[in-house]
């Protein structure tokens, strides 16, 4: 990859950022210049020609989410802006994405796909569940009470009626009558729902050429599970559930004996709620990473707060949990001896595996010794997961984002990652290296290591302040200016 052009507005922590990439880039900056926001633009860009997943098949921008914003969906596009756009341009690739506020459009979508998910089986199971505690409350036999009540009969006329508010046909022609009325408070009950879903969700619209081919995609991310509670909880407060209490007109005099109103306005409530949440939280799993994509472009990413972990406190298991995943991963895309040569670099580590025993990750050596990862210094780990990705830049055409790559290492560590990256880019031209950092140190490293390889030209230097690229510089004025 000769050269990439990058263009961001209003994501996350940026302002406006447009800038020439180069196939080595280092992007420098104070704490919240924007550094970090940059190469999650780069990631989120070149993830786009694969339906946003990255090398593993996890979404790229749920991993910013997930790992850099606690699961709030809404922190994507810079505060006070209506929307956010990321344009990348590189050879035989182009990709244009724009994240907004979900439109009227949107919401239609989601509330036709939260109807069109519920179970009647579910509801039915609800609608029993309430007779039974009825009857039980008056001290009434339950057997004789429910002998000819059809729960499933009148959960599939409520799921009908909630299917005809997408275009469907209500079911059930004894119904027509009152089912304006029933229809308009299931609506109620739907928008109260699908509103609490869309309330910090964001909407991503992206167009990707790649060579001759041209795809499309559309995407909502919501407020992630962790804030799903708080929103049920807002939608248990009765004059919500009010909304769906005129269904209670569905019963028959019999029927109506047996559930009180404010049973079917839960249990439909319920439903929604249930529905809702197989669409938000878990709306795609994770696709193959062993699987082609489409695009011939791979995203690596190691994000800081990626490595330490959001719940649970710094310590070595999440480094050397995702490395054993990382090197197992490579086997599918033909890099793990290139990985395992680049391991050889690290002084006294003598790696030739890296495995698992009794669901532990373990290096193995040459000499047929083991021994757990965790035991690694946190520099090797990070070391080595950086490896990972520089293993897959020159087996297939790659995008890797490092934010802060020196963490946990000594100088001596830096000067070999430096290399390698130098070599990466030698080796396969095709491939783009972003890296944001406070070390001068490691800078300085890549610019010798570069010096020394001929390869100045794949040099560019991103100086980041408030949100804004104040300087891009390529070659030997990068070179010169990170030497100072």
């Amino acid at each position: 990859m000769q050269s990439a052009a990058l263009r961001v507005e209003s994501f996350r922590g940026i302002e406006l950022v447009e800038a020439e990439l180069a196939p080595i880039t280092i992007v420098v900056g104070r704490n919240g210049s924007g550094k970090s926001s940059l190469l999650e633009a780069l990631a989120a860009a070149a993830a786009a020609g694969s339906g946003m997943r990255d090398w593993r098949g996890k979404d790229v921008i749920m991993d910013i989410v997930y790992a850099k914003l606690l699961g709030n969906t809404a922190a994507l596009i810079h505060e006070g802006s209506a929307a956010a756009t990321i344009e990348l341009r590189a050879p035989g690739y182009a990709a244009s994405l724009k994240l907004a506020r979900p439109g009227e459009r949107e919401i239609q979508q989601l509330a036709c796909r939260i109807a069109d998910g519920i179970s009647p089986y579910s509801l039915a199971g609800c609608l029993r569940e309430a007779v039974a505690t009825n009857a039980y409350r008056r001290g009434e036999p339950l057997q004789e009470l429910v002998k000819d009540f059809d729960a499933y009969s009148i959960a599939e006329r409520i799921v009908g009626l909630l299917k005809g508010l997408c275009g469907g046909q209500p079911a059930g022609t004894a119904l027509q009558e009152e089912a304006a009325v029933v229809l308009e408070a299931l609506s109620r009950g739907l928008r109260v729902v699908v509103e609490a879903a869309v309330s910090e969700a964001v909407h991503l619209s992206a167009t990707v050429a790649v060579g001759a081919r041209r795809v499309s995609l559309e995407k909502t991310y919501y407020y992630t599970a962790t804030h799903m509670q708080s929103i049920d909880y807002m939608l248990t407060i009765p004059r919500l559930l009010d909304a769906v209490r005129e269904a209670v007109r569905l019963l028959s005099p019999e029927e109506a004996r047996l559930l009180r109103p404010s049973d079917i306005s839960h249990c439909v409530m319920k439903s929604l709620l249930k529905a809702r949440n197989n669409i938000i939280l878990h709306e795609e799993e994770p696709g193959d990473a062993a699987a082609e994509d489409d695009a011939g472009l791979l995203v690596f990413t190691l994000f800081r707060r990626t490595l330490s972990g959001v719940v649970a406190p710094l310590n070595r298991c999440g480094p050397a949990i995702m490395l054993h995943d990382a090197a197992s991963r490579l086997r599918a895309y033909g890099a793990s001896k290139t990985f395992m040569e680049l391991a050889e670099s690290i002084p006294g580590l003598d790696a030739a595996d890296i495995t698992a025993e009794f669901f532990e990750p373990v290096i193995a050596s040459k000499h047929g010794g083991k021994m757990p990862l965790g035991m690694l210094g946190d520099g090797a780990l990070h070391l080595l997961l950086q490896f990972t990705g520089l293993a897959l830049a020159r087996r297939r055409r790659t995008i890797l984002a490092y934010e802060e790559p020196e963490r946990g290492l000594h100088p001596d560590y830096m000067a070999i990652l430096a290399a390698k990256i130098v070599e990466t880019i030698q080796e396969n031209p095709g491939s783009l290296i972003a890296l944001s950092t406070h070390s001068a140190e490691l800078a300085r490293s890549i610019v010798n290591a570069a010096r020394q390889s001929g390869a100045e030209d794949s040099l560019a230097l991103v100086v980041m302040e408030n949100g804004r690229a104040v300087r891009v510089l390529h070659g030997r004025e990068a070179a010169n200016q990170v030497t100072l």
